[in-house]
Parts: C-alpha cells; sequence; structure tokens
C-alpha cells in the first residue's frame, strides 16, 4: 500500500542520520531524500519544499539552499526542474549515494567534532589556493581627504 509524504517523511525522521560533516536540518533532508529515493523505482523522486520545510521547521528558501548543498556533494543530481510558481510541479530528484569519505586520521574523523552550523563546512580557506583574500571594507581603511 502506497504510503503518504507525510509518513515518509516522519518515518525518514525516525531512522539514524547519516553521518556526514552537514548541519542538522541537512543531514535530515538527506535521509528525507534517501528515504523517498528508496520508495521509488529508478531511484528518481519528486520533491518540493513546503513539506519538508513544515516536518523541519524551516523556510521553503532555507531547503531550497539545503537541497541546492547535497546537489553540489553529488549526493543527489536534479533529474528536471520544477515550476517555480506557487502550485507548479516539484523538481524531480534522483538519488546519487552518499559520499565515501575516508579519514586521513582521527583528526579528521566525522564525529562530534565534526564542523558545525549552516555551512558545509568541509574546507578551509588554506585548503583552497584559488580563494581570493578577505576583502577590506570602506570602515577598515583610514578617511582620506575628499575632492572639491
Amino acid at each position: 500500500m502506497p504510503r503518504s509524504l507525510h509518513e515518509i517523511i516522519q518515518d525518514a525522521l525516525a531512522r539514524p542520520l547519516p553521518r556526514l560533516p552537514l548541519s542538522l536540518h541537512a543531514r535530515q533532508l538527506c535521509g528525507i531524500c534517501k528515504e523517498l529515493a528508496f520508495g521509488t523505482r529508478g531511484r528518481r523522486f519528486f520533491i518540493a519544499t513546503r513539506s519538508p520545510a513544515r516536518a523541519l521547521g524551516i523556510t521553503p528558501y532555507a531547503v531550497h539552499e539545503l537541497l541546492k548543498e547535497l546537489t553540489t556533494l553529488g549526493i543527489i543530481r536534479v533529474a528536471q526542474r520544477g515550476d517555480p510558481v506557487k502550485g507548479g510541479m516539484a523538481s524531480e530528484f534522483e538519488w546519487c549515494g552518499l559520499p565515501r569519505h575516508e579519514p586521513a586520521d582521527d583528526s579528521e574523523a566525522i564525529g562530534p567534532s565534526a564542523p558545525r552550523g549552516p555551512g558545509l563546512g568541509l574546507f578551509r580557506r588554506q585548503d583552497r589556493p584559488h580563494a581570493r583574500p578577505a576583502r577590506a571594507h570602506s570602515f577598515d581603511r583610514a578617511p582620506t581627504a575628499r575632492r572639491k
């Protein structure tokens, strides 16, 4: 018998969360996507932003941003974009799987010491040599004489 979306989301939130260095909401959404994907044939599933937002207690825009994070990490991919107007079709995603992360040593292990917060926390600035240096703001500079 087919389950409702509400039941699928509640089942996903009751299961253990994936062990990823992501925020709590991102891991919960990852669990919801996994539950939806394995309940369908071919690992493709539709997901809008409003139902998960209600279940997680966040805004639909925050769910949209978290879905982009999961897409960036390669956990899911967009199979077909949905209609952005209210009442339009939801986007269709395909489950690609959880990334395999093998820590080089114990200091890099995913666990209680993993980065927390809304961002990915996967890369530090020194790990990205192509990153631009921090931009100086106008309030950091000394005042200059005004032209007439």
